[in-house]
Order: C-alpha cells, then sequence, then structure tokens
C-alpha cells in the first residue's frame, strides 16, 4: 500500500517483502529513508499527529513511524494477521484478519485498549469523515460492522453482498455537497 502526506510533502511505501515502510520527498522523489518494519507490513496510513502506522500482517503488531525523522516511534502488538489501521477520538483501530477481531490501541501513548469482536476475517477498516464512526469490512462473514470509536463498541452489522473488501481510505469524503448522500 501507499499513503501521501495530505501536505503532498512526502509519500510511503509499504515494502511488504523487504520488512520496511520507504518515505520519499514530493515533489522531488528522492529517499527519505527505509525505516524497518514488523514481518510483512502492509497496511499502512497516517493517523491525524502526522505518524505513519504500518500493519504487519506476519508479525502481529503495527510499526509507528516518524515520517520527519524516518525513525520508529513505537511497536504495537495486535491480534492475528492485521491488515488495516483507521482513526478516530485519539484511537487507533486494527483490523485483526485471522482472530475476527478489531484491536484497539491509544494514539497518546500507544498502550492496547481493547480488542472488539466484528464478522469473520475482517479486512478493511476507516472512520467516517466527522470521527462519529469506524466501519470494519469482514470479507468471509459478508458483514460491515460499525464501531462507535467513543464508547469503542460495536453498535451494529450490516449484512452485504458475497465477499466485500476494502483497504485504504475507502469512505467518501465530500466538501458539503459535491457528491449528494440522499435522493429528492
Amino acid at each position: 500500500m501507499i499513503v501521501a502526506c495530505a501536505d503532498g510533502s512526502w509519500l510511503a511505501s509499504a515494502d511488504r517483502d523487504a520488512n520496511q515502510v520507504s518515505i520519499f520527498n514530493l515533489p522531488d522523489m528522492t529517499l527519505r529513508g527505509r525505516i524497518p518494519a514488523g514481518e510483512r507490513p502492509f497496511g499502512i496510513s497516517v493517523d491525524p499527529q502526522g505518524r505513519i502506522h504500518a500493519a504487519n500482517v506476519g508479525s502481529d503488531s503495527v510499526t509507528v513511524i516518524d515520517p520527519e525523522t524516518a525513525s520508529v516511534v513505537a511497536t504495537v502488538p495486535v491480534g492475528a494477521r492485521p491488515y488495516g489501521v483507521a482513526f478516530a477520538a485519539g484511537r487507533a483501530f486494527t483490523t485483526d484478519q485471522y482472530a475476527d477481531t478489531v484491536s484497539v490501541y491509544r494514539l497518546s501513548d500507544f498502550l492496547p485498549e481493547d480488542t472488539l469482536d466484528v464478522g469473520e476475517y475482517p479486512e478493511g477498516i476507516d472512520g467516517t469523515p466527522d470521527g462519529r464512526l469506524i466501519v470494519s469490512a469482514n470479507w468471509f462473514s459478508n458483514t460491515v460492522s460499525l464501531i462507535d470509536p467513543d464508547t469503542v463498541e460495536v453498535i451494529g452489522e450490516i449484512e452485504t453482498g458475497d465477499g466485500p473488501r476494502a483497504d485504504g481510505k475507502f469512505i467518501l469524503e465530500t466538501s458539503g455537497g459535491d457528491v449528494p448522500c440522499q435522493q429528492n
């Protein structure tokens, strides 16, 4: 996966087979650094403080990286086979594919806070633009779990068609009317 800083100053890639995250300066595309991560980093996201979180599928952890210094800030243990990371309410939410859970840790000190049961084989995870909801796509159970990030509780589950999958940012952000969310 690849993420870019909102201000366009850098781009990062999860180099899964090299067990590292590479950060490049933009727009000149020079290498800022290659940072060792856990085993098989895949899903990477940028938290509200601008740090990169890389879900390490092979080592059941998340590596937190400061992109400015190209250094590891923390390594957080999570459930089996983490795939994606989303943020809301001062927390990180990580899908744990083999555990059928979402791990929750605090962004203030990276300490694990909770583990939530969700549908089978959760894959993609994202937060709504207003920060009121975390959404987990559960591939094998054909559901989407809805999580309240303030109470850290699963508040609903929606049945979908066969095999819902997602990664990266998959919830649409609009600028207040460019894309209608309801029909008249």
